[in-house]
């Protein structure tokens, strides 16, 4: 079995398992390679035997310029237990280090202990979780046929080259988790800095926002910080939910001090804490290393965890906590209808 890259046009219908005649192409073709970080899409390396049958396949998906996430992997039955699923992963990660990749992000999934320990064991930090955020799935040998809720993600997160020092802004609400998660992450120099009683900012934020209408999700994406950043995210979650979304990420600038202070009244909004991932924007030369803290929204925050296993106990405090911070936001959410429903009865018959 040779070893060699993929064309990326072939990288779904190779997930899926069809048998396909691909094209091999150099791994270090220069035009190949520039092609690939100008559109931050999607990488893989596969393993093909002398008749060009595909035997094994690992890919990432570009989610930044600077952060991948791998773990696309799949090895025809016939050829396991060779060690090459392992061999191509190690590949891919000596290419994403030298196309300049910061940091590799996982996604384990929160039915089986066994992915979430694949990526401690390999050095990342569980720093978050997805709460509900994709369609119901099947997970073959793990759920009895397709699950009956939406599906929850772990998140880890490696960085595949030295950190650079910086200070992240944190709204009070969320601080604590972002604290357990830097402490876990000993090796990354992050501090967490005060919030400023009069943060210097623009009066508006910049933010762009989509929407995937197959699972239900929406991506609000602020990379400017704006005073009026509360009233510009509701305006953004209400366009959202009127579309149907059911999960709503909101990604924030970590290192924009102003953060700390505007962001303060975020968790009225329902939204909650889902991860906060370093270097996941490319730096600017205002000293923003590019941190992002993910919030995230959900429409029924009434979540069944009766089917989740963890790794170790670490990792069940940050997402159970995760999950008690969203029902709290939700409780809140309905508490202020119902009162406000018990003013408008109250004061009913004053219109008489």
């Amino acid at each position: 079995v040779d070893v060699g890259v993929i064309d990326r046009r072939h990288l779904f219908p190779l997930l899926f398992g069809e048998r396909l005649g691909v094209q091999v192409v150099p791994l270090v073709h220069p035009e190949g390679r520039a092609a690939v970080i100008g559109m931050r899409q999607r990488i893989g390396e596969v393993a093909v035997t002398a008749s060009n049958e595909i035997a094994a396949h690992w890919g990432a998906v570009f989610l930044s310029p600077n952060v991948v996430e791998t773990g696309g992997t799949v090895t025809d039955p016939r050829f396991r237990r060779r060690g090459l699923a392992g061999h191509l992963g190690e590949r891919l990660l000596e290419r994403l280090v030298d196309m300049g990749v910061r940091g590799r992000m996982r996604e384990p999934v929160m039915t089986h202990p066994a992915t979430q320990q694949i990526a401690l064991r390999e050095g990342a930090t569980i720093v978050g979780a997805n709460i509900c955020a994709t369609h119901p799935i099947e997970q073959v040998g793990i759920t009895d046929g397709m699950t009956a809720t939406r599906g929850s993600l772990a998140v880890a997160y490696s960085a595949l080259t030295p950190l650079t020092p910086a200070i992240v802004w944190i709204p009070p609400a969320f601080e604590p988790m972002a604290r357990a998660v830097l402490t876990a992450a000993s090796d990354w120099p992050r501090t967490v800095g005060t919030a400023r009683r009069r943060p210097e900012c623009p009066a508006r934020s910049t933010l762009t926002l989509s929407f995937d209408s197959g699972n239900r999700l929406g991506v609000i994406d602020v990379t400017v910080i704006g005073e009026h950043l509360i009233d510009e995210l509701q305006a953004a979650l209400t366009q959202t939910r009127r579309a149907g979304a059911e999960y709503v990420s909101v990604r924030l600038p970590a290192n924009q001090a102003a953060l700390a202070t505007v962001g303060a009244g975020l968790h009225e909004m329902r939204l909650g804490y889902a991860s906060l991932i370093p270097e996941f924007r490319l730096p600017s030369h205002d000293g923003d290393a590019g941190d992002i803290l993910v919030l995230q929204w959900l429409a029924d925050t009434d979540v069944d965890t009766s089917d989740w296993v963890f790794a170790d106990e670490s990792v069940e405090s940050l997402v159970l906590g995760i999950v008690e911070q969203l029902r709290e936001a939700g409780d809140r959410g309905l508490m202020r209808q119902r009162r406000a429903a018990q003013r408008a009865q109250l004061f009913a018959p004053l219109g008489d």
